[in-house]
């Protein structure tokens, strides 16, 4: 059961005000720790098999150093030593405004008890709910708040400590916490003031329970729908992607105002001796419901990428942005869930903003900054034995490649027309929020099946339609002016001045007024509706352009062509309920 408890209400008599939480037009920065470890799980402890306090002590400092929001780190991940040198040293303390999210190794009854005699003194207040006393099983699940407030006029450090509610899925070895952990009842909700934003945090499993947990009584009582709240959603899930995740983040963004964290340990981790990561993906990021983000500023989705932070459209005013599983260390700047208190030209988002990302030293001691992220798309394309030299080229934006592969496919949006090209309308970089599949061609870090069949999907028809341009004999009429031509899949240069419409260019990188698609052995209606929907894509008046867009198909060993000379080949019809051909 989960009691969800204001902590202005457990009468510590602090005051503060977290930067996090405040309402400016001004953005506010977070450190997110994606721990790389040895996962040590028995009946009495679940916690790192080596010493990490190196690594946390580095990640920590550079808090410090870089006065650092908003701190996060995974479930299960933050030694209690750590804890402890915190408190005892005030140096170490974070600084007024900031609060640092902790998920910490378990801890035991008798050692919880323990430290909080060792540590609660004149310039601490330690607290958390001491009914955990009465469980027999062994061993708590703890994320630990850390900030500084005024109480009486002084300043201290709290500590806050919330306990797991609720056990992990039995579907991937939650029989564990299912057996010993000894579940809290309280969830704790921050907030500077009841006009502020609200935070919580849910440690990984209980995203499950929220839905049923939050009932309408509980609703009304802590102001869900009408206040901005910052959910923090600290992992150790071998699954991330796994549909009770799903169903939370959907049940959530059925209010406004909403802003997900989830955070969980890095890709090289390992359960005892075996992979953490079921899909080479820990699905750590933003997730967020806004209709103030803004897409048109493309550089600023191409530099989070090649620093590692990959985004996705849900549609319905979702996003969701995820971060490369490779780096342990991300400082990002991002706008309040809620702005107040602006012209509305400030309150317009622009979602987050990697600043720096880091990883451990060869000896795992330290953090040392990088210049950029591998996202391993042209590895995979390479390995694919794909050749388009466009793909392959990595000084390519990668929204260009993306919009290559759609078109080429014949999946595009119509209805958008010229701008069937922005973000919003990128085929490829929408994440259905049902079943949230990474379908991007360019992060090809994720390896689950269905992101995999999307992917290589794309692959297949730009080596088709590489076999179909060199070979002559397959060119319709439309394309007579280019007998002579070698002609090669891609974008020119500048092909955003046509609103990346042609698809083919020459020998020398010349401009081709063509557009050419395939979609294999589709059935007729099928090809006749891609046709249609591609030629959306130009005015009526570009009527020389719209006579060269080609849609090719396979039956049997033949290739041919849907174009402008075909019109009559098949029955037309505008009675269509999906224009996608990336969908069985």
């Amino acid at each position: 059961m989960m009691k969800f408890v204001f902590l202005d209400t457990l009468g510590l008599e602090i005051i503060f005000d977290l930067i996090a939480l405040q309402r400016n037009s001004q953005r506010y920065s977070t450190l997110l720790y994606q721990h790389e470890g040895i996962l040590s799980a028995n009946k009495n402890k679940v916690g790192n098999r080596n010493s990490v306090i190196r690594q946390f002590q580095s990640f920590l400092n550079l808090a410090k150093k870089r006065n650092i929001d908003l701190v996060l780190t995974p479930e299960y991940s933050c030694p209690w030593n750590i804890i402890s040198s915190i408190i005892l040293n005030t140096k170490q303390w974070p600084q007024e405004g900031k609060l640092w999210v902790l998920g910490c190794e378990s801890i035991k009854i008798d050692e919880i008890k323990l430290f909080k005699s060792k540590h609660a003194g004149d310039n601490t207040i330690i607290y958390y709910d001491e009914s955990v006393y009465s469980s027999n099983k062994s061993f708590l699940d703890p994320i630990i708040y850390l900030f500084q407030a005024k109480h009486k006029n002084n300043s201290k450090l709290v500590v806050i400590i919330q306990f797991k509610t609720h056990h992990m899925g039995v579907w991937s070895g939650g029989d564990l916490e299912r057996n010993n952990l000894i579940q809290g009842k309280e969830i704790y909700i921050i907030r500077n003031s009841v006009n502020s934003i609200y935070f919580m945090s849910l440690i990984c499993s209980e995203a499950m329970n929220l839905s049923s947990e939050l009932n309408g009584e509980n609703r009304i009582a802590i102001d869900w729908e009408d206040k901005p709240y910052l959910i923090f959603n600290p992992q150790l899930n071998p699954d991330p992607a796994h549909a009770d995740f799903i169903s939370f983040r959907k049940y959530v963004f059925q209010s406004n105002d909403k802003e997900i964290i989830s955070l969980n340990w890095q890709v090289s981790s390992k359960i005892a001796n075996e992979k953490m990561l079921d899909n080479n993906f820990s699905r750590s990021g933003f997730y967020i419901k806004s209709n103030e983000i803004e897409l048109i500023k493309e550089n600023r989705i191409i530099e989070n990428h090649n620093k590692g932070l990959y985004y996705f459209n849900n549609k319905k005013n979702r996003h969701t942005y995820l971060l490369s599983s490779d780096p342990h260390c991300f400082l990002i700047e991002i706008p309040p869930v809620k702005i107040s208190n602006a012209q509305p030209t400030q309150i317009r988002k622009d979602g987050p903003e990697v600043i720096e990302v880091f990883t451990l030293n060869d000896q795992k001691s330290s953090l040392i900054s990088i210049k950029s992220v591998c996202d391993k798309h042209i590895d995979y394309l390479t390995e694919t034995g794909c050749v388009n030299s466009f793909l392959l080229n990595p000084t390519n934006s990668v929204l260009d490649k993306e919009r290559l592969v759609c078109l080429s496919t014949g999946d595009v949006n119509g209805e958008a027309k010229i701008n069937w090209c922005n973000i919003s309308n990128v085929r490829s970089i929408y994440m259905d929020e049902n079943q949230e599949i990474n379908g991007r061609l360019t992060v090809a870090q994720n390896t689950c099946l269905e992101s995999l069949r999307i992917r290589t999907k794309y692959i297949d028809v730009i080596k088709e339609l590489k076999k179909i341009l060199d070979d002559k004999n397959n060119h319709p009429d439309s394309l007579s002016d280019y007998k002579t031509e070698k002609l090669v899949l891609s974008y020119y240069n500048d092909s955003y001045l046509d609103h990346y419409r042609f698809n083919i260019i020459g020998e020398k990188g010349q401009r081709i007024y063509a557009t050419v698609a395939f979609v294999g052995s589709m059935p007729n209606s099928h090809i006749d509706k891609v046709y249609y929907t591609m030629r959306e894509l130009f005015n009526r008046t570009d009527s020389k352009d719209i006579e060269r867009v080609v849609v090719f198909y396979s039956r049997g060993n033949g290739i041919f062509a849907k174009s402008d000379e075909n019109v009559a080949k098949f029955i037309t019809t505008n009675d269509y309920d999906d224009i996608s051909i990336m969908k069985d």
